[in-house]
């Protein structure tokens, strides 16, 4: 598996065919040098690969590979699972008002994704 800093950085690439990694540093507010290790790390496992911007060939971007979308993919269905199974463990009365914090959780989060 991968530690939680690799898979949100391997979630944001998934999301787009290209990211520079300016990109990536703002999207996970992190420093240049920690975004470029995150980068480096997906690279040598083969999850991603660098490239450069289709607009402007001085600009490096980081691109998911088929390998790292295979992989995001695995840990999404085993994150869901878990979170299936969590919720088995709450009462039904109380699961609703689980449900119901991460739909207004998960708004909330699309709301400042939006104005980025």
């Amino acid at each position: 598996g991968l530690t939680l800093p690799y898979y949100y950085a391997l979630s944001i690439l998934g999301k787009s065919e290209q990211h520079k990694m300016s990109d990536l540093k703002k999207e996970l507010a992190i420093t240049g040098a920690y975004a470029t290790g995150l980068a480096d790390y997906l690279i040598k496992k083969g999850f991603a690969k660098r490239g450069h911007w289709d607009h402007d060939r001085r600009i490096v971007n980081i691109v998911i590979t088929d390998k790292g979308k295979n992989i995001l993919k695995a840990l999404n269905k085993k994150r869901r699972k878990f979170l299936s199974e969590l919720l088995t463990k709450i009462e039904p009365k109380d699961r609703r008002i689980v449900v119901r914090a991460i739909e207004i959780l998960s708004l909330a989060v699309s709301e400042i994704e939006d104005k980025q």
